[in-house]
């Protein structure tokens, strides 16, 4: 089972074991829902209450010892393990968990990031989307990404006859007339993709789309 690992809190007089698993995934991804298991030796886990410095993390029903975390940064977080003793809450110990960057995202404009498209379809289209994907089993995901900037050129017969630059993921009033010239046989690049990624302060570079229209 894959675990987070085991901590020993130490008081005056004797030491607790304390172990956090991850029943399913090694690595952690901000904004993705990660289940936890907190166990600590000879402590009820109701008695249990966790808090952490990067995210939230929430009991997963009833006073079980199962629990859901979700990381809001890249970076390191803190996991701590507190019991609930009468009015007094005891930290117990704590655990630091590396949160990760999410694997590179592509951009796609009607679920597809290059080739043949039918000039109807394109023109159907209203803007440049993410699917967000992490090559593990969907998790609940705290929060979208959308592409925050990009540019469009058209191209006939090896020439530029449009050009236009879009902020936000939906084409402007500009770019939707640059697309209404398309014709077929055209080359349609959106290119300079940007997104802010999940648990990331700046924007990162994506893939360029280039479409042969037909």
């Amino acid at each position: 089972m894959p675990s987070f690992g085991f901590l020993l809190a130490c008081g005056n007089l004797f030491c607790q074991k304390i172990a956090i698993e991850n029943h399913t995934y090694q690595l952690v991804y901000p904004w993705i829902d990660f289940p936890l298991t907190v166990v600590v030796e000879n402590i009820p886990c109701q008695s249990l209450h966790l808090t952490t410095d990067n995210g939230k993390i929430m009991r997963n029903g009833g006073n079980g010892c199962d629990w859901s975390y979700t990381a809001m940064w890249v970076g390191d977080a803190k996991v701590f393990i507190h019991q609930i003793k009468g009015r007094d809450t005891l930290l117990l110990g704590e655990k630091e968990i590396a949160v990760i960057h999410w694997p590179t995202q592509t951009a796609t404009i009607g679920n597809r990031s290059s080739g043949k498209m039918k000039l109807g379809f394109l023109k159907a289209q209203k803007g440049l989307i993410i699917n967000m994907a992490l090559g593990i089993p969907k998790r609940d995901i705290d929060g979208t990404i959308h592409v925050t900037r990009f540019q469009t050129s058209i191209i006939r017969n090896g020439e530029l006859i449009a050009f236009e630059k879009t902020q936000g993921n939906v084409f402007s009033d500009a770019t939707q007339a640059a697309l209404a010239k398309v014709l077929p046989g055209d080359k349609v690049v959106f290119d300079e993709i940007y997104a802010t990624l999940p648990g990331m302060k700046v924007e990162e570079k994506l893939n360029t789309i280039t479409l042969e229209i037909e």
